[in-house]
């Protein structure tokens, strides 16, 4: 008989017990962003990023158009070349359509169009994105290659590291990765992700709730992205509570578990490890009506 599943037994696992039940490997960063408590495990660990290096594309697209080299409502044409296989909508659509520039890097963001995201590469240089990353000191945060599912396309999309990928957040939510407001459109983008499942999955439902009438908001707040890859399931984001807001970095990667599937091995471990992680930074101060 096989062992039970971690959501079998426990939906709370600090990093090192997710460890050791993972088939593969792991790494854990995460910070309180107003105490500056720091949570790291295996943090300097480099992994595949998959499509989390998309928050670094975007961190660009939005400073070179804070220079005025584009406009983010300039039309940007979607074209043969920029069509992809994996995540998104651009794939199935023809190639006539035109969208903005903020358009594409929602897209990407959002629902993690890789078709948008070789636009936007185009558009801003490889070279550029790396540039900025070495600007802001993060030396194994890398963007290496467009997108491709070609036979003879090079394996790997980014690389960073559990840490590395937390501080650039961390210098979003201070204003500090690009100008502050580049760094709040980034948030704002964030926001609106629809594929938080590593970070949120666990999490109490009264709190992060979607509101159900215009004006609302959630309690808890998560601006986030996620990378899926063969054996690899990575989410990042910044938390935003009404009892202090934190930085969490989940990583992993040599899973033998390789389904695309919401019970696969590390949809269940690293949820785990974001619950413990919401359960240090808030704990018991948690309850579904914030604080007056």
């Amino acid at each position: 008989m096989s062992s039970p599943t971690p959501h079998e037994t426990c939906e709370s696992l600090a990093p090192e017990e997710a460890a050791r039940l993972f088939s593969g490997e792991t790494g854990v960063w995460a910070r309180h962003l107003n105490t500056g408590e720091t949570i790291s495990f295996n943090s300097d660990g480099v992994f595949e990023t998959a499509s989390c290096i998309k928050v670094p594309i975007m961190l660009e697209v939005l400073r070179q158009a804070g220079e005025g080299r584009f406009g983010l409502h300039d039309p940007l044409p979607f074209r043969e070349e920029h069509r992809v296989l994996g995540s998104g909508i651009l794939r199935d659509l023809s190639s006539r359509v035109v969208l903005t520039v903020r358009d594409a890097v929602v897209l990407m963001i959002v629902v993690s169009d890789n078709s948008a995201t070789n636009m936007l590469i185009d558009l801003v240089g490889l070279d550029a994105v790396n540039e900025t990353l070495r600007s802001l000191g993060l030396r194994e945060t890398v963007l290496h290659n467009r997108i491709s599912f070609q036979e003879d396309a090079p394996d790997r999309l980014g690389s960073s590291t559990p840490r590395e990928f937390g501080v650039l957040l961390e210098k979003v939510y201070r204003r500090q990765a690009v100008s502050p407001a580049a760094c709040e459109q980034a948030i704002d983008i964030m926001k609106r992700q629809q594929y938080n499942q590593a970070i949120a999955r666990y999490l109490p439902y009264d709190l992060i709730a979607p509101p159900h009438r215009e004006g609302e908001k959630r309690v808890v707040e998560i601006a986030s992205k996620s990378g899926s890859w063969t054996g690899v399931r990575n989410d990042a984001g910044i938390v935003f509570t009404p009892w202090g807001d934190y930085v969490v970095s989940l990583w992993s990667k040599g899973c033998k578990d390789e389904r695309y599937h919401v019970d696969q091995e590390a949809m269940v471990i690293l949820p785990a490890v974001s619950r413990w992680i919401f359960d240090r930074f808030v704990g018991a101060r948690a309850s579904p009506r914030p604080p007056h």
